[in-house]
């Protein structure tokens, strides 16, 4: 376990409701966790309490197992809104630079950030310049040189097209590692890219639990105005008209609705 938030209390102002009212989340190491839940419903405001970014009320953020203060990196929706410095050579050296170390091993941290994320052609160039996908791969590179336990994505996919969310999807996943990710999405399909799902209502868990049980249960996406991805709500048409296979998953992309319905065995969840 390398994050436990427990019961956290937000409020904005002590003459309103809270923001969230007791949100309690675990995030393990390697597992990335999708937080979803209706505009309003307290998504942002927990990525900046984990984060530590935004006052608490009551209820503590702690390193799991080990307790203490866990090392959280906080990517925002809008990534021009965090990168500041001149190259992005230069933004992935930031965080090492910050903690002392040495110019050597700065130099070894952005050279093998760039490689792991696709910078090569990148680095020399101004990050106002990038494009939005560029961006983001450039601030969660930059997150990952602070040398983080926790990522936490807020809507990061938010701005980007098919071709780019996809893209972005798989270096998040591809580079988890030991990390844990938080990712917090409207997006269905940065959803089945997820191992857990813990959905959010007026600032209280309505709902968590795996993601291949999340979209087995259509009614709970359809109580609280989400959407699942295509995949899930092509297979549960076709299971309210009796044409799903009996023992079938729904699967989390459309190329897993192939094997099921060429008659090949149950999909993966």
């Amino acid at each position: 376990m390398l994050l436990r938030a427990t019961d956290l209390v937000v409020r904005h102002h002590p003459s309103l409701p809270p923001v969230l009212a007791g949100v309690s989340l675990e995030v393990g190491s390697g597992e990335l966790v999708a937080v979803v839940g209706s505009n309003g419903s307290g998504k942002s405001t927990l990525a900046r309490a984990l984060a530590g970014l935004v006052e608490v009320e009551s209820g503590s953020v702690t390193g799991g197992e080990g307790g203490g203060a866990p090392r959280v990196g906080l990517v925002l929706q809008d990534p021009a809104a965090q990168l500041v410095a001149a190259t992005v050579a230069d933004e992935l050296a930031l965080g090492p630079e910050g903690a002392g170390h040495p110019p050597t091993q700065v130099a070894a941290v952005v050279d093998a950030l760039v490689r792991a994320h696709r910078l090569d052609a990148l680095w020399a160039r101004d990050p106002g310049t990038l494009s939005g996908g560029q961006q983001q791969r450039v601030a969660v590179a930059a997150i990952e040189a602070c040398d983080v336990d926790v990522l936490v994505l807020d809507e990061p996919t938010a701005l980007l097209d098919a071709g780019a969310r996809e893209r972005f999807g798989a270096t998040v996943r591809g580079d988890a590692g030991q990390r844990g990710v938080v990712w917090i999405t409207q997006v269905a399909d940065d959803v089945a890219r997820c191992d857990r799902v813990v959905v959010l209502d007026a600032g209280v868990v309505v709902w968590h639990g795996a993601v291949g049980d999340y979209l087995e249960a259509p009614q709970v996406a359809a109580t609280y105005g989400l959407e699942l991805p295509a995949s899930a709500r092509v297979a549960h048409a076709l299971r309210a008209r009796g044409a799903w296979p009996s023992g079938a998953t729904i699967p989390r992309e459309l190329a897993g609705l192939v094997p099921v319905l060429a008659g090949a065995g149950p999909a993966r969840a």
